[in-house]
């Protein structure tokens, strides 16, 4: 009630964003001021913010995501007790960030959109083109239809007209090149296999504007078109531009993606490593694996099927043929039943490569086949087009 505290409070709570774009210690200076203000005075509608802004803090910088959800549920008590449209979309929009650590990733469409529904009532611009932003991006992660994604991407693309935000705008234009990608086999407009100057001059922009987690998505969004694609060499250049500058993003959504998809790029290009260089190799690759089994210890609905994937592939560069083959089908198994079909699709696309390597060209061709399914099932039109034409040449090689 003290209208001073108050008054810091609602300065803290503004603060938040502009603090953490410039550094990520100073935005958790911010936060842990803005916790202990609530501590020392009292609960307001405002101390929601904070407590919900120090989840992140935890699950992030901290790496305590448990403890990240349980301030996360506080948060949402405290806009239940002292409702306020001032604070309730940047709660929910917080909130959802990090839960999907802990929780299954869908459960977090539910506070973005909340965000996004939330802020544009209250006038709450920068929260709710975040919201708008990041339904996408989960519909994108999750291996929803990519139709409903391009659908979200145009719902996202008029919010923010309207609002003007340009981080959230810079941040739309990734996913919408992950899209594009699987449907045209293509970057920016360009073959996957050259960087276009519209990309580069974007990317200049960008640096420019000091929006290094916009940087961020972009690499990660391209590592994932590239892997899909089989561009490995690509691919392991953008993990090398990436991985420096990571650390801007900690506990980012989409940063979870990143240790996947490079244990996949690296155990891909392993055999053609020179012998000195195996050693390293494989031990980055581990590297890569222990980052996903991290992440599917505190929530195996969301990361089990990457990590036995990531398994599988590691016990085939190490010689495993037995481990290998079981891993797939565990992985491929597991990504079904969480219903994540892009994974699954991957994973028998992989299993597929596998059994090639190995003469067994018929059972290859069965993994080839269910692949080429998923991939038609979830929109990727490009994917689509290169699975048949293996699926072709495989069958080919069964009959010969």
């Amino acid at each position: 009630s003290d209208p001073d505290q108050r008054a810091l409070l609602r300065l803290l709570t503004e603060a938040f964003g502009p603090a953490f774009l410039v550094d990520a210690r100073l935005g958790s200076v911010v936060t842990l001021k803005h916790v202990l203000l609530s501590l020392k005075y009292g609960h307001s509608e405002l101390s929601a913010f904070g407590y919900a802004s120090y989840g992140y803090i935890l699950a992030g910088p901290l790496g305590r995501p448990f403890d990240a959800q349980r301030f996360g549920h506080l948060a949402l008590q405290l806009i239940e007790r002292f409702p306020s449209a001032e604070v309730v979309s940047r709660v929910h929009y917080m909130v959802g960030f990090y839960l999907g650590l802990t929780q299954p990733l869908r459960s977090t469409i539910t506070h973005y959109t909340m965000a996004l529904q939330l802020g544009l009532e209250a006038g709450e611009l920068v929260f709710s083109s975040q919201g708008a932003v990041f339904i996408p991006m989960t519909h994108l992660r999750l291996g929803d239809d990519l139709g409903l994604v391009r659908e979200s991407i145009a719902r996202a693309e008029a919010v923010l007209q309207r609002t003007q935000d340009v981080l959230s705008t810079a941040m739309l234009m990734p996913l919408q090149q992950i899209v594009e990608g699987l449907r045209h086999r293509a970057w920016w407009g360009g073959p996957l296999e050259e960087d276009t100057q519209e990309e580069r001059a974007w990317l200049a922009g960008i640096d420019a504007s000091g929006m290094v987690v916009v940087r961020i998505l972009h690499h990660i969004s391209k590592l994932i078109v590239l892997t899909f694609f089989a561009e490995y060499e690509r691919a392991r250049d953008v993990i090398a531009a990436v991985e420096p500058i990571l650390f801007n993003a900690v506990a980012a959504p989409y940063t979870t993606d990143f240790p996947y998809y490079a244990a996949l790029t690296l155990a891909a290009l392993y055999p053609s490593l020179p012998e000195a260089q195996r050693e390293a190799g494989l031990a980055d690759i581990r590297r890569h694996r222990d980052a996903v089994a991290a992440l599917a210890a505190n929530c195996p609905e969301n990361e089990q099927h990457r990590l036995l994937l990531v398994d599988a592939e590691l016990a085939r560069v190490t010689g495993q043929a037995l481990a290998a083959m079981d891993g797939y089908e565990r992985a491929i198994d597991s990504a079904h039943r969480g219903t994540f079909y892009h994974h699954e699709a991957l994973a028998n696309e992989l299993c597929a490569r596998f059994h090639l390597a190995g003469g067994r060209t018929r059972v290859a061709h069965v993994y080839l086949n269910q692949a080429r399914f998923l991939y038609d099932r979830w929109g990727a039109v490009a994917k689509v087009v290169d699975v048949e034409a293996r699926v072709s040449e495989v069958g080919e090689q069964h009959i010969a």
